[in-house]
């Protein structure tokens, strides 16, 4: 996997490219499926405990996990806007913490996907950042997680 990382004239927006070894259909089926999704949609230090996903517009995800050395139940989740299967995938994305939490502001994540011979080049945008610090807190997450995702399809 390459990764590039790029700071956008946006302050509130986060992209990145990957280069992934594999097919498109597989890349697909890996950001979307929740039967993949509960493999590697989330940091190192996590158990995920459940994965959902209804990938179509108006359906919805839920991936739910938990620190290795605390129980309590952490959730991304989000509705899919726009799909384009095995192109383009749009969808909202919330975190929770706790039974009682309420999700974090929304953001928008767009990923598109380009096949390159044997390759799939992966870009990735979020924007809709409530501020610079949950901007931080994404750009620190997000490499660890695609890293898990890129091992994860290797593994196939």
């Amino acid at each position: 996997m390459e990764k590039n990382t790029s700071d956008s004239p946006n302050p509130l927006k986060l992209t990145f490219k990957l280069t992934l070894n594999q097919p498109i259909e597989l890349v697909y089926d890996g950001l979307t499926s929740a039967e993949h999704l509960q493999h590697w949609y989330g940091p190192e230090h996590v158990e995920i405990t459940s994965a959902t996903s209804n990938p179509e517009v108006d359906g919805q995800y839920c991936i739910e996990m938990h620190q290795k050395d605390d129980p309590t139940i952490m959730r991304f989740l989000g509705k899919y806007l726009e799909i384009n299967p095995p192109t383009m995938l749009s969808y909202t994305s919330a975190f929770s913490m706790g039974e009682q939490n309420s999700p974090t502001q929304k953001t928008k994540i767009t990923i598109t996907l380009q096949e390159k011979s044997d390759l799939t080049e992966l870009n990735f945008e979020q924007t809709g950042f409530a501020d610079k610090r949950s901007l931080e807190g994404a750009r620190r997450s997000w490499p660890g997680i695609y890293d898990n995702f890129s091992s994860y399809l290797e593994s196939l």
